[in-house]
């Protein structure tokens, strides 16, 4: 997939739109006006003067209009929430060999607090609820899977997406896991409409990190029934994904 974002994600790249744009115009005036090119060089003390005050707006704009809310700590994986968007923003949890026989016939989604609200949310929404840590990677335990079926652990993806790539990443981790200890980090970004009460978002991804080895993969997916994704390196995942993981995979 062909990620093009053509908002200015970084200072550098607000300062050349600005200086493109006061440039154009200023050069406008002295020529289709004929005006004296003096009014030309004034055009660098109002460019500084926006560009001072483009850098402070900056400095107080969050990284992310979703703040984290509360973190819910379950037996096997973390949740950090946020309430603008009623769901988790992204969980993360450690996995060793991961895989089991439980059946999950019998288990029910459940919340700390409105799991009426949440589940008539997803009702007749076309979106499933969005295992974020994975359910089989805990069938080792039923206890622990019957653990994954909270909505402290769910965002709304479209079934292509959850049942197809998703969950055929899902799969290779726990593979890797066989043999190696994994950290596991996922969860959805670019929130847009809402189902109920819920916010979907429009980009799904998932960073894993092996603690054998210590690579770290990086990808994102859309939230659509194609599933498309990408794997990215970190420079790039952290230009489009807006939360800071970083001390989390340290």
């Amino acid at each position: 997939m062909k990620t093009i974002n053509r908002t200015p994600k970084t200072k550098r790249q607000l300062q050349i739109l600005m200086r493109n744009h006061m440039d154009s115009h200023c050069k406008d005036r002295c020529l289709d006006a004929k005006e004296s090119c003096a009014y030309y060089k004034t055009c660098d003390v109002i460019f500084q003067a926006l560009h001072a005050t483009f850098i402070l707006l900056l400095l107080c704009i969050p990284l992310s209009a979703q703040q984290l809310s509360k973190k819910y700590v379950s037996a096997n994986f973390t949740s950090y929430i946020s309430y603008s968007v009623a769901c988790p923003m992204y969980v993360s949890y450690n996995l060793y060999k991961g895989g089991g026989n439980c059946s999950r016939d019998t288990m029910t989604w459940k919340c700390q607090t409105d799991s009426i609200g949440i589940e008539s949310s997803y009702l007749h929404s076309g979106y499933d609820k969005g295992h974020l840590c994975a359910a089989e990677d805990f069938a080792y335990d039923c206890t622990l899977e019957s653990n994954t079926f909270r909505y402290e652990n769910a965002i709304p993806q479209k079934p292509g997406l959850n049942r197809g790539s998703w969950a055929m990443y899902e799969a290779n981790i726990r593979s890797l896991s066989k043999k190696n200890h994994m950290f596991i980090i996922c969860g959805g970004f670019q929130w847009g409409t809402k189902i109920g009460k819920i916010s979907v978002p429009k980009m799904c991804f998932k960073v894993y990190k092996n603690l054998t080895t210590n690579k770290i993969t990086y990808m994102i997916f859309q939230n659509t029934q194609q599933g498309t994704y990408s794997v990215l390196d970190s420079l790039h995942f952290y230009r489009i994904v807006p939360y800071q993981l970083q001390n989390l995979l340290k």
